[in-house]
């Protein structure tokens, strides 16, 4: 028996390899930028914190999307019209149906990551803290009401695969548009998050198009969603549906490998620090995963908050001040709540104070 069940005669024109390749690849890249991110914590004696267990899930979610993709195709996704088989359309939209929940929660997943991450920028300063846990509250809220919509879109729900039942069903097209639209809304607010707090860091113009780069990798998951939007609204048919499960796993993989790109900084340091040492320089200090970074120590009584940059590139480790009256207690609470005891970013963090 072939990989298609009922599959009546071969397809020249199948798509089947390439949903199967795209989606495998891109979710166990995904998952692998986990794996790297946990090893860097541990190696650093770093305790991972919310925004490590919210990519995580986000990365499990993904590798549940791409599975759901690659056994779709067995029921003739990637098949074109005229070769898709009818007896197919039950099963194959059952399937289907436990995609959408799948999906927003991988999109949700990588979003709070993010979100939470920049805790560790400048969470101390409270009215940048309740931004963005405003931020977070309303990605939760929106994904969450999405996937309950995806769920109960038909009633009776045995309608969403089996059209013979009666019943009622919302009209899925304007739906993903809307889902699309305010996941792309969310991602713009996302991006722009930590600009204001960049901007007042006193850094080389270097340091910044680092960072600004970084930050800007976030585009790459809007780009993909815009270009979902237009294979939206080409569904007309079940076959149809293969270039939006294409880009949903390669949406949600790319969102998960962007939130986990800024936690690499202490493998940039290190080999940055080895092509030094085989070069002879002498004026580099050895980095090793690890590691404890030595920081410059504030009098009690001072009330800024220091921020420390690490600069791959050069393995340099600098402190920059930026003027946030705080408190002690203030700190104090900051440091256990918003960093999960004595987690920290390692392209931008917080530093002692």
């Amino acid at each position: 028996m072939g990989w298609v069940y009922n599959l009546h005669r071969e397809d020249p024109n199948s798509e089947i390899p390439r949903v199967i390749t795209i989606c495998l690849v891109f979710s166990i890249s995904a998952l692998l930028a986990i794996c790297l991110r946990f090893y860097v914590r541990f190696s650093t004696r770093r305790t991972p914190w919310v925004d490590d267990y919210a990519a995580l899930a986000s990365s499990i979610f993904a590798l549940a999307y791409a599975a759901i993709a690659v056994v779709q195709t067995r029921w003739g996704q990637g098949l074109s019209a005229a070769y898709f088989p009818e007896e197919n359309v039950i099963p194959f939209s059952k399937i289907q149906y436990f995609g959408g929940p799948v999906y927003c929660l991988a999109l949700l997943g990588f979003k709070v990551a993010l979100l939470t991450s920049y805790l560790r920028i400048a969470g101390v300063v409270k009215l940048y803290r309740k931004v963005i846990l405003a931020a977070i509250v309303v990605c939760v809220i929106n994904q969450l009401v999405f996937a309950v919509i995806i769920s109960v879109s038909c009633i009776p729900v045995a309608r969403q695969w089996d059209t013979s039942i009666e019943g009622k069903c919302i009209d899925t097209i304007p739906f993903y548009f809307s889902l699309a639209g305010t996941s792309i809304g969310l991602d713009l607010i996302i991006i722009a998050l930590p600009l204001p707090v960049l901007w007042k860091l006193q850094l080389r113009l270097k340091q910044k198009i680092i960072l600004a780069a970084l930050f800007a990798l976030g585009f790459f998951v809007t780009i993909i969603q815009i270009i979902r939007i237009f294979t939206v609204k080409d569904l007309k048919t079940y076959t149809d549906s293969k270039n939006i499960v294409i880009w949903s796993c390669v949406e949600v993989s790319l969102g998960v490998i962007v939130s986990c790109i800024p936690t690499y900084g202490p493998l940039f340091k290190a080999f940055a620090s080895t092509v030094n040492s085989y070069r002879g320089n002498n004026t580099s200090r050895s980095y090793q995963l690890g590691s404890v970074h030595p920081t410059s120590k504030s009098a009690t009584s001072r009330r800024r908050s220091n921020f420390e940059l690490i600069s791959e590139s050069e393995g340099a480790q600098i402190t920059v001040t930026t003027a946030v009256t705080v408190s002690a207690g203030e700190r104090t609470n900051y440091r256990k709540q918003s960093h999960g005891g004595d987690s920290e970013e390692h392209i931008l963090f917080p530093g002692k104070i």
